[in-house]
């Protein structure tokens, strides 16, 4: 099953809400964990952490599950939505993008 526009729009508030509680500190942990080169895939490795992140923050903010609300999807169609979130999101991208590039 494909995510809903309801599911992404979810999952859009969640990723959000977790970078601006968080702005200051993605940057250095997203050069830690680029340095330890403990991935296979630096996108998706960073992209899974923040949506780990996400739930804290999202059952803090709403009182919600957050897993409860992707429950029927699996990994691949999540993924999907956290890079479309990316994509719309110019500081979580460009900093994937420069942290590749800069270190």
């Amino acid at each position: 099953m494909k995510m809903t526009e309801e599911q992404y729009n979810q999952l859009d508030i969640a990723i959000n809400d977790t970078i601006r509680e968080f702005k200051d500190e993605i940057p250095l942990y997203l050069k830690k964990v680029f340095l330890s080169k403990n991935y296979q895939d630096f996108q998706k490795r960073i992209l899974w952490d923040i949506f780990y992140k996400s739930a804290a923050i999202y059952f803090k903010n709403y009182k919600k599950d957050f897993y409860n609300i992707f429950k029927d999807l699996n990994n691949e169609h999540i993924y999907t939505g956290l890079k479309k979130v990316m994509k719309n999101c110019s500081f979580l991208d460009n900093l994937i993008k420069n942290t590749k590039e800069s270190v």
